[in-house]
Order: C-alpha cells, then structure tokens, then sequence
C-alpha cells in the first residue's frame, strides 16, 4: 500500500515535469516558426529586389512584352503541370496499359491521349504476387532531381518564354539582340514566383540600350496543393486501404445471393444440389464490376472538403454503402481542403487486372462433386471465390479562385489493389459515420449535372417536340427527355468517349461523342433534324453491251457494262416499269433503319419523308411480261471460240429490268442544308433494253443467268446527285 502511493506520487510529480518540459518545447518549436516565417517573408522580398531594375524609356515596351510572356508562360505550365499529376514532360520510366501483367507505375486519360497521369502509389510487382512491394513516387516539388516540379517548369519557361518574346517583338524599330533566358522558380506557401533573366539589348545608329531581369507571380498555393495530395495519398489509401476495403465490401453486396449473383460469390455456403451448379464468364464479370466500379467511387468523399455532402436514402443497406465512402484524412492543409473539390474517378474504359479463382481460362465455375446414389446423383457445391484485382483511381484537386479566377486542377492517380479477397497491405477495417439528418442522395446510375439544349438544326431554335434520346457509356444506356423546352436537365455517370443519341425515326441526329468529367464540361447543345419530305427524280441508262465474266463454267454469269458501243441516253423509267426503292439510314457502319419508295408509272418527281444522314441506296426495277412474254428461241451460239448450245426459254412472269446498289464507299450522304433548301436526289439506275431484249437482238447470252443474277454495273458511274 504504502508502495502504490508512493508511485502514485511520482507519477503525478512526473506528469508535472513532462507538461513543463512540453511547455518549453512549444515555446521553442513557437520561436523557430516564428523565426522561419520572417526569414521566409525577407527572402521573397529579397528575390523581388532581386530581379528588380531600372528602367529606361525606351525599354518599357520591352519590359512589358517579356512580362506579359512570363506571366502566361508559367500560367499555362502550371496548368499543364496540375494536369498531369505533378509533370509537364512524360518520365520515359512511366509505363500504362501494360498487357497482359498489368504493370503499370501510370495512368492514360483516354486512348491517344497525351495525358499520362503518374501512379503515386503502385504494387512494384505483377497482380500474380503473393508478398507485393510498395512504391510511393510522389513528384519532388522543388528538388534538385531532374523530373521536380520546379525544374521541370523551369526549362518550360526557358523553352516557351523565349518563343514568345520573339514572337511578340516584330514591330519595334531597333535591333534587336537576345541571350538565352534562364528561370528561376520560388515556390511558396500562397503563391508562386518566377524570376527571369534574359539579356535583350537595342541598339540604334546612335544609342543602345539593354534590360536583363524580370518578375511574374501567380496567385496559387502549389506548395499547399502538394501537401494535400500527399496527405490524400498517404492518410487516404496507403494507410487506410480505403479503395482496397470498398472495392471488397462492394463485391460482397453484389454477391450476396449466391447462385443469383451477377458475379461469383466472394463467401458462399456449399450446397448440395441435383442439378448443374452455375457458372460466370470472366470477361461478363468484369465488365459488371466496371460498370459498379464507375459508380461508387463518384460518391467517394472526403470529409470537409468542398465537395463533401450527406448521404442518406430510406434503404438501410445503401445508407451502409455511403456512409463506408467518406474518408476524413487528417491534413495540415485544412483551409486549402474547404475549398478544394475533392473527386475520385474511375472509368468503364480503363484496363482492369481481373483474376477469379477458381477459374478455367474464360470459365469460372465452383468446385463441385458427385456422388452417385441408386437413381441419381447427389452434387456438393461450394460457392467459395477468391478475387486478385488491380485497377487505377484518379483523383482530382479543383480550386475556383486560382490564377486570376481560371480556378485550377490539379490530379494524381492511384493503384488500388486487391489480394484473395484482401487488401494486400493491411486489414479491412469498415468505417461507420452518423446518418442523421442527411440530405436525399441521387440513385448511384446518375452522378454528374448536366444540362443539354436541343436546337433544331434548320433553324437553331429550342426543339421542343416530342424525342428521347440515350447516353451510352460502355454498355450502360441510359434514357433521358428533354421537358417542354427542349432542355434536358439530369446526372449521368462519368465516362469518356460516351455518346448521345436519337432513338426516334422521324428525326435525324449526327451521333455525337461528349466527355462527361467532374462537372466541368458539361454543358451540350445537340441539334436535331426533323423529317422533311425530298424529291426523288428517276432515270435510266439504258444499257445493251453485255461482258462475260471468264469461268470454267459453260453457264456463264455476265456483267453489265458502259465501256463499249450501245449506251443510250438517260431517260424516265417506262410507264409499265414498276421500281421499287429502300434508303437504309447508316449508323456505326450498319443499316439500322429503312425508308422505302415504291414507284409503279413514270413520275418525274415522288417524294420521300428523310432526314441528315448516310445511307445505303438499293433499287430494283422490273417488268411485268405475263400478257407479251419474251422468248429466247433454242440455238447454237458462238462466245469467244465456244459453241453453247441454249435451251429454248420462254419468260412469261416478270423481268428485272435494273438494279442499283450503292454501300461501303459510293453511299448517299444527305447532308443539313440540302434539306433545309428543299433540293431534290436524281438517281440514275442502269436497266435492261427491253424491247430489243424482246426482239431478239441480244443472241448470244446465257439468258437465265442473266435474269436470275442480279447484273453488277459500276456504282460510281450511278451514284444519286442532287439539282
């Protein structure tokens, strides 16, 4: 007893000492920040006096030219450089889309991009590793390493300042003299500042002038900025696996109904069954998951950053989803957080590292086994999965009031990456957040506002007539109608390279491609066509020159040709002629619609309801000869040195007359303005003479391969035109 007090004594005297030991210390840690921050302000005072000068009269516009570059020079650098996660030139080290291993240290925005986002944090080795090594490559900021930020946007500066110096400077009645430009970038707390030195000197026949330094400063926190990102890397994912443990807990959710699940159960029970168990394709599995993906890491948030909302909906499980996607990072940056816009992004179009066990190439099945009882056979499933996966995260950095109110964007990436059903580098550990009092959340099929104008193409104005059109992004298609207006105002997922397009046949629409990203690009303006009613013109060629096409066959197939002797004039079809035409309106290279025209007497004009498009043109005509049959008499003829004997042959039912066919290259394209001014398509087919075919002019054919093959012409020489 006596011991315990004593102890007890000690330890409060010893608390005493350490708060007084403590206290001493943040005094000094007080006194050295003080220190440091009055150095900090007397050095960016002394790099402005630095690179400060006077200025001669005549140098002023000079000055005020190579300022102007500077300023939008480091403007734009910094911009590329927040783009790009950190670099304004590529590290040739930086590898994506690495097939089949995956290996990536990278992240291309869109296929073709030039927009090679690097890895902050990736796995050194192949998705197939079992103890995988972690790299963390965050981008120096004012390191003496060739790819920091600061010397990387030196030598930018150096590059581009000089180009538009000289650019600039044209006009000026002196001679003009330039050294190299050498930059030196400051990066501070709340800003960034850029001294120059570039000697130009004027000279004329009696004076000679030179300025050499120069002083820009952008209004941007970069070194804040970067602080941000490193704790979003660090506290966010390397430390919480926060993307590795949603990643998990959505593939549990999604297979939660074992032999009903999208995707193979991560936990299942055995069953015993009588029948075949189930089964999954990898390349279907993925897909699911990617489309998932898509969606939930748009709500993944981070606590008291700008963007941050409440979630809630009524349904308890999806209130467990939302609450599991708020992150609260801890981050010296705290102001810099409330007003940046914190998003995470992945998207459908991304390659994805997927592996399923147990699995057979494309064929993912449970384990399973029969026992044989006396009138039939007893199975033993286990619905037991393990995923591998490897897939990037982007994460986006928007601030509104940067850079003279450009705002600014600044994105990294991340590699997430999942091991047998766990995140290789710590435990899963769920965070549960408090839901009471939270806004309604929009379903999880729509994430991004967007607002869509629909004009009418003739005459720009709001087309507010009844339409419905799609997005689609990989294979997700999502319905949206414009309200009275003709304004659509909804939320779709995020995507690149999704298009719109029109599902109604009654109007027209070019398909058009729209990035849906962040919230920054998303305002559209599509224009729709309405029907109009064309003028279809028809003429014939009549063609009588016939070529054999060289077989080894006796009966020969014959080709209908202009090259020789025997070509009349275009004229109207003849009035017993019955023509029979289909416009198949093209879209992604397969017809998908059909207009068709019947034509049964000679008209000059018909008319047809279409809109903008390209389309594929077919056209038959023939003519009925049941009442005035056409008779081949039976004969020997004489073709190229080869007598053919031809069987007597009586047609008495209907004769094709002419054919056309235009596709792949020689198709019809009706463009906006041809409709809008009420022009007319001329089409000229080729067709048979038929009252010399009658008349037994033509002899020595192989008559009913003639008629009973489609003749081929050349489509070119009959392709419609407009008057």
């Amino acid at each position: 007893m006596f011991n315990n007090n004593k102890r007890r004594k000690i330890t409060k005297k010893g608390q005493a000492t350490v708060f007084v030991i403590i206290g001493i210390l943040i005094m000094i840690v007080i006194g050295i920040g003080i220190y440091f921050l009055q150095n900090l302000s007397e050095k960016k005072v002394n790099i402005e006096e630095e690179y400060s000068q006077s200025i001669e009269q005549e140098l002023v516009p000079v000055y005020d030219v190579v300022t102007s570059c500077l300023y939008s020079v480091s403007k734009k650098g910094l911009k590329i450089l927040g783009l790009k996660g950190g670099n304004i030139e590529t590290p040739e080290h930086l590898l994506y889309n690495i097939n089949p291993s995956y290996k990536n240290n990278a992240l291309q925005l869109y296929t073709e991009s030039d927009l090679i986002i690097p890895y902050y944090v990736y796995s050194e080795d192949n998705p197939t590793c079992i103890e995988c090594s972690t790299i963390i490559e965050i981008p120096s900021l004012d390191g003496n390493e060739y790819y920091s930020i600061k010397n990387q946007l030196q030598r930018y500066i150096n590059t581009e300042v000089e180009t538009c110096v000289k650019n600039t400077l044209t006009n000026i009645n002196y001679e003009i003299n330039y050294e190299t430009p050498i930059s030196e970038v400051f990066i501070n707390e709340n800003d960034v500042s850029i001294g120059l030195e570039y000697l130009i000197k004027l000279k004329t026949e009696n004076s000679e002038a030179q300025i050499n330094k120069f002083f820009v400063k952008q209004d941007l926190p970069l070194r804040k900025i970067h602080d941000l990102a490193t704790d979003i890397i660090y506290n966010h994912e390397l430390l919480d696996s926060f993307s590795e443990r949603n990643t998990i807990n959505m593939l549990e959710i999604l297979s939660l109904n074992e032999e009903k699940s999208p995707i193979p159960p991560m936990n299942g029970p055995t069953y015993t069954k009588f029948d075949s168990p189930k089964y999954w394709m990898n390349t279907d599995v993925k897909n699911i998951i990617k489309s998932y993906l898509s969606e939930t890491t748009s709500y993944v948030q981070i606590d008291k950053s700008k963007s941050s909302y409440a979630m809630f909906t009524p349904k308890i499980y999806k209130n467990n989803i939302y609450n599991s996607l708020n992150s609260d990072i801890l981050t010296s940056q705290q102001e810099l957080l409330s007003e940046t816009k914190i998003r995470h992004v992945f998207f459908p179009t991304w390659d994805m590292y997927l592996n399923i066990n147990p699995s057979t190439g494309e064929l993912i099945m449970p384990k399973f086994s029969y026992t044989n009882l006396l009138f039939t056979s007893l199975g033993f499933v286990d619905y037991n999965f393990k995923y591998s996966m490897t897939y990037p995260i982007l994460v986006t950095l928007e601030q509104d009031d940067y850079l003279d109110g450009d705002g600014y964007l600044y994105q990294f990436a991340y590699e997430v990456n999942i091991r047998n059903n766990q995140p290789y580098n710590t435990k899963i550990n769920v965070i549960q957040t408090d839901s009471q009092n939270q806004e309604q959340v929009p379903e999880l099929d729509k994430t991004e506002p967007v607002k869509i104008i629909l004009k009418n193409g003739y005459t720009n104005q709001n087309y507010e007539d009844n339409i419905t059109l799609t997005y689609t992004c990989t294979d997700l298609e999502i319905p949206l109608k414009p309200n009275e207006n003709g304004i659509i105002e909804d939320k779709l997922p995020p995507c690149i390279q999704g298009y719109f397009s029109v599902i109604n046949f009654d109007v027209g629409f070019k398909k058009q491609t729209e990035d849906i990203i962040g919230g920054r690009t998303n305002n559209f303006i599509l224009n729709i066509y309405p029907e109009k009613e064309m003028e279809i013109a028809l003429r014939t060629r009549e063609i009588t020159t016939f070529e054999s096409v060289k077989s080894d066959k006796v009966d020969r197939e014959w080709i209908l040709t202009d090259n020789q002797p025997g070509i009349k004039a275009t004229k109207y079809p003849e009035k017993e002629e019955n023509i029979m035409m289909f416009f198949l309106k093209i879209e992604d290279d397969k017809p998908v619609k059909a207009k068709s025209l019947i034509i049964n007497q000679n008209e000059n004009k018909n008319k047809i309801n279409l809109t903008p498009g390209i389309y594929e043109l077919i056209l038959t005509s023939n003519i009925d000869v049941q009442n005035n049959p056409v008779i081949i008499p039976k004969r020997t003829v004489n073709i190229e040195d080869e007598e053919i004997k031809l069987n007597g042959t009586t047609y008495n039912k209907t004769i094709m007359t002419g054919f056309l066919e235009l596709k792949n290259n020689t198709m019809l394209e009706i463009k906006p303005q041809e409709l809008h001014k009420n022009k007319r398509i001329n089409v000229i087919y080729p067709t048979i003479d038929y009252n010399k075919f009658r008349d037994g002019i033509i002899t020595d054919l192989v008559a009913y391969n003639i008629l009973m093959t489609s003749p081929e012409t050349q489509p070119n020489l009959f392709k419609p035109i407009f008057e």
